[in-house]
C-alpha cells in the first residue's frame, strides 16, 4: 500500500534525474536535435538482431528480459533514429549513456532500489567492452539501457 502510494513520487523524482542527466550531457539543451543521440549505425545482422529483440520486447541480458510493458514506447525510440545503436558509438558507450547507467546503478540514492534497473550488473557490461564485444553484444547493452532508463 505505502509503495503504491509512493510509486508515482518516486517515478517522477527519477524522470526528472534522467532528464537532468541528459541536459547536462547535452550542453544544456534541453530538446535534443533529430538525431541527437544518433549512435553506431548496424550491419544487416546487427539491424536484424535489434529488430528481434525490440519486436519480441525481450533482452535475455535484462534481469527481468520481458519489457512489454515499454515495447511500444522502445520501437518508437529506436525507429525515431532509423534503428541506431542510441547509447554506443565506434564499439564504446556514449557520455549520455554513461550518465545513465550512473543514475541507474545508483538509483538507491533516489530511494529505488539498483536491482530493479540492472544495477549490479552495469560494471560487468561495461568491462566486456574492452574485450571485442560482438555486435550483438552491442545491441544488447545499448537496449538494456534503454529498457532500464525507460523502467
Amino acid at each position: 500500500m505505502w509503495l503504491r502510494a509512493n510509486l508515482n513520487r518516486w517515478m517522477t523524482a527519477f524522470a526528472a534525474v534522467f532528464v537532468s542527466a541528459v541536459f547536462v550531457v547535452t550542453g544544456g539543451n534541453s530538446a535534443p536535435a533529430p538525431g541527437a543521440f544518433s549512435g553506431q549505425p548496424l550491419s544487416a545482422a546487427g539491424l536484424s538482431e535489434l529488430h528481434r529483440i525490440v519486436d519480441s520486447a525481450n533482452n535475455p541480458d535484462l534481469r527481468w528480459p520481458d519489457f512489454k510493458a515499454y515495447g511500444a514506447e522502445v520501437a518508437k525510440f529506436y525507429e525515431t533514429d532509423g534503428f541506431s545503436l542510441a547509447w554506443i558509438e565506434s564499439g564504446r558507450v556514449r557520455t549520455q549513456g554513461l550518465a545513465v547507467i550512473e543514475l541507474l546503478r545508483n538509483a538507491n540514492g533516489k530511494g529505488l532500489d539498483p536491482e530493479d534497473y540492472d544495477g549490479p550488473r552495469w560494471q560487468d557490461r561495461l568491462a566486456k567492452l574492452s574485450q571485442h564485444p560482438s555486435e550483438a553484444d552491442l545491441v544488447s547493452l545499448d537496449t538494456a539501457i534503454t529498457v532500464s532508463a525507460m523502467r
